[in-house]
């Protein structure tokens, strides 16, 4: 058992076992079905024929959407392999605390839909920096473009694809350097030829994937520590008890509440109101109140990804033990 108090963090870091030959032929079925649905799916989009012009179509599935797609699309497109391997670990390592940004997101989204929907959709946008050019200049426009794809290339992007080879070279002991151009050229197949439509219409089924398999593998890694009351005992006995609060003391390091509840929220305005990525499932609207209705549903389910993304708090739990 750990010192009581000592942080997680200073313990040496434990080798992962390749877990592919413990893959059974279950676990394979699972995984090629879920494969061939995702893209099944987004394939037969590309040859769905749709009305209205080639770049709404692209860029904005036809503006037809129905804000049930747009809400799972909003969800989706924001959690993943860097929610379930990242901040499950910043978890682990700071406690549920981190939590905080999904719950920061369901009023952003709202925000989104609410003062920022009506502006985008009324001006007819494609793109937000088309937005910034008419309010501004096309300087502007052209300065939004380089800032947000550097942003996007060093960070999501970059942690994206890393965070999913992690989970490939656990898993199938696949190497980075092999399954990130694989991850790479398997989304862009099915992205580059059906535009917004392939991307919103799999990023539903992944919506469902990701739910029902976030609550698995949290009911399991309970199970292992003697649920919650066996978890929250652990880590009372290590000195740990913090790692269950949602709001930190200002002397804690990871996650102050002053600036989880003050300064994150306000960076937090950017990513999802005027990033592209977020604002173009709103601009693919049917309309206004199809805007709304999925954004008011999408930060409904901003609620879930505490309890589906957290695991490895409960497996720092049972380390501990």
């Amino acid at each position: 058992m750990r010192d009581i108090g000592e942080d997680p963090r200073s313990q040496p870091p434990v080798e992962a076992a390749n877990a592919s030959g413990s893959l059974g032929p279950g676990d394979w079925a699972i995984t090629a079905l879920s494969l061939v649905v995702v893209f099944g799916i987004g394939m037969y989009s590309t040859v769905k024929k749709r009305k209205g012009s080639v770049a709404d179509n692209f860029f904005l599935a036809g503006r037809s959407m129905p804000w049930w797609i747009q809400a799972a699309s909003l969800f989706a497109s924001n959690i993943g392999t860097e929610h379930f391997v990242g901040q499950a670990g910043a978890a682990a390592a700071g406690g549920i605390a981190v939590g905080l940004y999904e719950w920061t997101a369901a009023y952003l989204l709202l925000l989104l839909g609410w003062f920022f929907a009506p502006v985008y959709l009324r001006c007819s946008l494609t793109t937000i920096p088309e937005f910034l050019e008419q309010r501004y200049n096309k300087w502007c426009r052209g300065l939004f473009v380089i800032i947000t794809l550097v942003a996007y290339v060093l960070s999501k992007i970059g942690a994206s694809l890393y965070a999913g080879a992690v989970v490939f070279e656990v898993v199938l002991g696949m190497g980075m350097w092999v399954s990130s151009p694989l991850i790479i050229v398997g989304t862009a197949l099915y992205t580059v030829a059906g535009g917004l439509t392939a991307v919103m219409f799999t990023d539903t089924v992944q919506m469902f994937m990701f739910v029902i398999g976030g609550f698995i593998g949290t009911h399991t890694a309970l199970k292992l520590v003697g649920g919650m009351t066996g978890l929250f005992s652990v880590l009372r006995d290590n000195g740990q008890e913090y790692m269950t609060h949602m709001l930190h003391n200002v002397h804690v390091n990871d996650f102050p509440w002053p600036g989880m509840l003050i300064g994150q929220p306000i960076a937090s305005i950017w990513y999802w109101c005027i990033d592209q990525e977020m604002a173009q499932r709103v601009l693919s609207s049917e309309n206004l109140e199809a805007a709304q209705l999925g954004t008011a549903a999408a930060g409904f389910m901003k609620i879930m990804p505490v309890f589906i993304t957290a695991p490895l708090l409960h497996k720092l739990a049972r380390a501990s033990m």
